[in-house]
């Protein structure tokens, strides 16, 4: 076993290792390097008292908050942790699995570690979410079977701790009490009252947490923009269900953002995916009750592991694609289970001998590996995360979008604008192209196109508080005050957490006579705990009586390109 184990870590290392250096890419931001939250003892209070975070996963961004603590801004030691989850991870798929009498066991935890779509969750540090919440449902399954076999009260109290530390993390690991009973069925073990009602604390924890992810999908994430028909919603699982096992089985052309489906339900070939998968599901069931239940039930974990993605709940990243690889990290465990499964029915009627079996999935290994060390080198940085998946994917509009904003920034305006222009042509609605391409206008002095491209994109998206705040600060240069502080008040009403936007309102204030106002505004940003020398210093001008003018400050644009 210890030979297996370092076999195992020593092609893990290979395989991510590339991505070990890597640095933020996309969300990350969200999480770590502009949240503030990480940065004080009371954020830790506000992650888990208030829904203010991009998402409620309380678990996994204290685990942010301490490693912030430990290492800072270096991205190295979020990746490190995220690679030693991984690797609990993979060893825990051993364990239980070989405590269910599974032969394969290890070469199952071998395809979950090694296998090119887990890079994605491992190198991309923002789905700490995956890595984090299935090392606690997995502790929580083998505390349950635990619990089943010996009928220990202490493994259940155990497991059901464990499973609430898992939905905290991710949302997704709702699906653990379907598992247990996908177990109970594969070792034909009575599916009885008892293990209902001691299944009754997950089936609660799971509905408790699911209504909260639902809520902040719809009211913050910005989910309800994905909404679809119940007919769509069955076209996207079928088609979601055929991708994500072939993928699975064929792991070529991965990229970061899939192409975005066009569903239309009234064309009866849009439902042959949805019928085939029903009708393959069925069929496996049958089969399997009458001859081996152990792949079925393998498949039939895949396909709970996929529940939450498969469409039928309207899920923020729809709005990009329908299907992304990190959704398949707790999902593949089951197609490596049906995948070994097959692979010893055969090597048995072909009376293989083991070691040739062995000699077969070091191969298998190898090529996993070599595969995911080539997938993580596209992570090593953001720019060539985008230029990957725009070279697979040319109508990606995020990537285009956020390539054109990694551009912007090294001052390379022209081919950053032929990125903006781009991601309009897929979709002339994307508020943030809008934005990005008024800041380079803004940037290079015509302030006519940056007020009209800043009000397209507020016309896109009425709650984008930059867009608010450089478009007040424009028509501030114009002279026109009035629209000026209109649109600085809506940038702090959306987001009173923005020190720019906040201490733009009170310079326009008073830039328009109206003193009081900007004390009173100035004060409230105090109480907010806005952390700002400058707001001390416009403070302390007010109170003596001495306006702030532009000589001490100037009206500011949001600092960023999205």
């Amino acid at each position: 076993m210890a030979a297996r184990t370092l076999l195992l870590v020593s092609f893990m290392v290979f395989a991510y290792w590339p991505a070990l250096n890597g640095g933020f890419i996309w969300d990350d931001d969200l999480y770590i390097a502009d949240n503030p939250s990480i940065l004080y003892l009371t954020g830790l209070f506000r992650m888990w008292l208030s829904f203010e975070n991009h998402q409620y996963y309380p678990l996994l961004t204290t685990s942010f908050w301490i490693e912030h603590k430990v290492w800072g801004m270096n991205p190295i030691g979020y990746h490190i942790v995220n690679l030693v989850l991984h690797l609990a991870n993979a060893l825990l798929v051993w364990h239980i699995l070989r405590r269910l009498g599974m032969a394969g066991a290890f070469w199952v935890a071998a395809i979950f570690a090694l296998h090119p779509v887990q890079v994605q969750s491992v190198a991309w540090i923002a789905e700490r979410k995956n890595t984090l919440s299935t090392f606690f449902y997995l502790c929580s399954l083998l505390a349950f079977l635990r619990h089943d076999e010996s009928n220990n009260p202490r493994a259940y109290l155990i497991s059901i701790g464990l499973f609430l530390m898992a939905v905290l993390s991710k949302s997704a690991a709702v699906t653990l009490p379907l598992a247990v009973l996908i177990i109970q069925w594969w070792k034909k073990r009575p599916l009885s009252a008892g293990l209902w009602l001691r299944l009754v604390p997950f089936f609660l924890i799971a509905l408790g947490m699911g209504l909260v992810a639902v809520h902040v999908e719809y009211h913050q994430v910005g989910a309800a923009d994905s909404a679809r028909t119940l007919a769509e919603k069955f076209v996207i699982a079928g088609k979601a269900f055929w991708f994500y096992l072939w993928k699975c089985l064929w792991p070529l052309n991965l990229s970061f953002v899939y192409d975005r489906w066009s569903i239309h339900p009234s064309s009866p070939w849009n439902w042959i995916g949805s019928i085939a998968a029903i009708a393959f599901i069925l069929a496996g069931i049958g089969w399997g009750i009458r001859h081996d239940r152990s792949i079925v039930a393998a498949v039939l974990f895949f396909l709970s592991g996929l529940l939450p993605v498969l469409g039928f709940f309207n899920v923020f990243y729809f709005r990009y694609s329908y299907v992304a690889n990190h959704w398949l990290y707790l999902p593949i465990i089951g197609i490596a289970a049906a995948a070994a499964g097959l692979a010893e029915q055969v090597a048995r009627r072909l009376r293989s001998p083991a070691r040739v079996i062995s000699v077969f999935w070091v191969v298998v290994m190898v090529g996993l590996a070599f595969s995911s060390h080539d997938r993580a080198k596209h992570f090593r940085n953001a720019e060539s995360l985008w230029r990957d998946t725009l070279n697979l994917n040319p109508r990606a509009a995020i990537a285009h979008n956020n390539l054109g904003t990694i551009l912007a920034h090294r001052s390379d305006r022209d081919e950053a604008r032929r990125h903006f222009e781009a991601v309009l042509r897929i979709d002339t609605s994307y508020p943030t192209a809008y934005y990005n391409l008024a800041k380079i206008a803004g940037e290079e002095s015509r302030a006519a196109d940056a007020v009209n491209l800043y009000q397209k994109a507020l016309q896109s998206d009425p709650a984008d508080f930059r867009s608010h705040n450089n478009l007040g600060a424009l028509l501030y240069q114009t002279g026109k005050y009035d629209r000026a502080v209109h649109h600085m008040r809506h940038a702090v009403q959306i987001e009173p957490r923005d020190m720019i936007a906040r201490r733009n309102l009170v310079l326009l204030l008073c830039a328009t006579g109206d003193t009081p106002h900007a004390i009173s505004e100035a004060q409230a940003a105090a109480r907010d705990a806005v952390t700002d020398p400058q707001f001390d210093l416009i403070l302390g001008l007010l109170l003596m009586g001495q306006p702030p003018t532009h000589g001490h400050l100037s009206i500011e644009l949001s600092s960023d390109s999205r």
